[in-house]
């Protein structure tokens, strides 16, 4: 419908099995053979978009609101023409730098991270406060800028590098079993404040059942985010074999020494760098040729629809996401009290 000049959104179309998930990001997905229905919930005041920073791009444009040329690609009419839809897709970079111990962590002999029997969940059980599974795991962490920070202040240096015991590579299915090894040291190095704006989110096909393409088209703005995680790698080699924490280490397992060099250093990097905090496809501002939502959440040129998720913010903020996702929420829940 129209109001204004502008679309007014006023339901949610959707397909619902009893039976499995019909999303193909599911691991119980199952064919479109298996008995289903579409159904179709009317809004009685807004539509409110919270599929962070691959779904709500993906279900803007597949109700025909994004870049009109990808929409007809995929055979979509375009109803709302926003160039910024799936586009600016950022991320941080992390990487694990890998030690083994000479002898197992002395907190950690008693635990054995099965669900089922496990005295060092038995003592969380009792006394939450003063158990070892009452802190994030965390040994020590760094604040440390690199030389290619952008902000050169003395309160805001772009690297965290923090040591947690185990062997953490990245994840993967299974990552959580592996990673437990009493024997093990993980220097996490996390490259924030990172300049790479050109991750897409594009549709596969017009099929609501299908995955979005997602490319973070990692380290493709310039060489600065990835000469930044080679100071962060040095750093964290450089506390193991310069601190008491040399007597302890047996051997350096990853990056390792075939990648001491700095090009086969920034190679490994590139490869292996993961992130985990997806965000900016849908950014706020102003232009609607760069933007997607105002500052109070709307979808432009649209009435009764907002984003409130990790997808609305322009660049992606600090170090660790999850306190300015709370932020905008609790903005986007005053914003909407207030209209409504």
């Amino acid at each position: 419908k129209f109001k204004d000049g502008k679309k007014v959104a006023g339901a949610v179309e959707c397909l619902v099995s009893r039976q499995t998930n019909l999303y193909k990001a599911s691991p119980n997905y199952e064919r479109l053979t298996v008995l289903h229905e579409k159904r179709t919930y009317k809004a009685k005041k807004e539509i409110i978009l919270a599929g962070g920073a691959f779904n709500s791009p993906q279900l803007l444009m597949l109700s025909g609101i994004g870049d009109q040329y990808e929409l007809e690609k995929n055979n979509i009419r375009p109803l709302i023409n926003l160039p910024a839809v799936g586009k600016n897709l950022q991320d941080r970079y992390e990487l694990g730098v890998v030690s083994d111990l000479n002898e197992e962590y002395e907190d950690l002999k008693n635990c054995t991270f099965d669900p089922t029997d496990d005295p060092c969940l038995d003592d969380y059980k009792k006394d939450p406060t003063n158990s070892l599974y009452g802190t994030n795991g965390v040994i020590i962490g760094n604040l440390y800028r690199s030389r290619f920070s952008k902000n050169k202040t003395e309160e805001d240096p772009d690297l965290f590098v923090f040591a947690v015991p185990g062997d953490f590579r990245g994840y993967y299915k299974g990552w959580s079993k592996d990673s437990f090894n009493p024997k093990r040291l993980t220097w996490a190095i996390l490259k924030a404040k990172t300049s790479n704006t050109n991750g897409t989110v594009k549709l596969k096909s017009n099929n609501p059942t299908d995955t979005p393409e997602i490319n973070f088209n990692n380290f493709t703005d310039n060489q600065e985010d990835l000469l930044a995680m080679v100071d962060g790698v040095n750093f964290a080699k450089s506390i193991n074999s310069k601190s008491p924490l040399s007597e302890l280490i047996k051997d350096d397992l990853v990056p390792g020494k075939a990648n001491e060099r700095e090009e086969d250093l920034k190679k490994y990097i590139a490869k292996e760098a993961w992130g985990h905090h997806a965000s900016c496809t849908c950014p706020m501002g102003v232009d609607v040729r760069t933007s997607v939502t105002d500052y109070d959440f709307k979808v432009h040129n649209t009435h009764n629809l907002r984003i409130v998720d990790a997808s609305v913010f322009p660049k992606i903020p600090g170090h660790f996401i999850v306190t300015p996702i709370y932020m905008i929420a609790e903005k986007a829940a005053d914003v909407i009290n207030r209209s409504s």
